[in-house]
C-alpha cells in the first residue's frame, strides 16, 4: 500500500492542518514554513530541527494523518535476532525504520518517516521477497536511535561471540 502514490496536494496538506489543530503551528508560522520547504517531510524535519516540535509530537502527528498506530518503545526494548537476516543495517538507517517483533507470517515495524516513499517500497519488497505481511506503526525519531543503537550493539556481540566460538 502506497501511502502518498497518487495522493493529492491538498490531502497532502494534512501535516500541516494537524499541525495547526494541536496549536503546534500558527497560521503565520505555517505560511513562513510552506515558503520555505518542499514538501509535509521537509516541513517537520525543519520544525524538528528548530525544536520548534518534540520528536514525540511529529510522531503523534503522523499517526493520525496516516491513520497508523503509534507505539511508544519500552526502556528494556530488545530486537529480536531472526529480524537481523531481513532488515540490513543501511536499510534501518537510511530507511529511519525499526523491526520490532515477528509473529508467525507477520512482522510489526516501526517507522519515523511515513511520508516517505522509499519506506513503502522497501517494505513492500520485503513482504513479497519474505512471503510476510508488515505491519506498520509509527515511533518517534527517539525511540528510533535508541533502537537502532541497541540493534547495532546487539550485532557487534553477536559477531564477536560468533569470532570466539569459532577460535575455539
Amino acid at each position: 500500500a502506497r501511502l502518498l502514490a497518487g495522493v493529492p496536494p491538498q490531502a497532502r496538506m494534512k501535516i500541516f492542518e494537524k499541525l495547526q489543530e494541536k496549536g503546534l503551528l500558527s497560521q503565520e508560522a505555517l505560511h513562513i514554513l510552506i515558503a520555505q520547504v518542499s514538501d509535509e517531510r521537509q516541513a517537520l524535519i525543519t520544525l524538528l530541527g528548530q525544536r520548534a516540535i518534540t520528536p514525540q509530537q511529529a510522531a503523534q502527528v503522523r499517526a493520525e494523518v496516516f491513520g497508523l498506530p503509534l507505539i511508544e518503545l519500552p526502556r528494556d526494548f530488545k530486537i529480536s535476532e531472526e529480524l537481523f537476516a531481513i532488515f540490513s543495517k543501511e536499510a534501518v538507517t537510511a530507511l529511519k525504520l525499526v523491526p520490532l517483533k515477528r509473529q508467525g507470517d507477520e512482522i510489526q515495524v516501526g517507522i519515523v518517516e511515513p511520508e516517505n516513499s522509499k519506506v513503502d517500497a522497501a517494505l513492500d519488497f520485503i513482504a513479497v521477497s519474505h512471503k510476510i505481511q508488515v505491519k506498520r506503526f509509527i515511533v518517534s525519531a527517539d525511540d528510533f536511535e535508541k533502537a537502532r543503537e541497541k540493534m547495532f550493539k546487539l550485532e557487534v556481540e553477536v559477531k564477536e561471540a560468533l569470532e570466539r566460538f569459532q577460535e575455539e
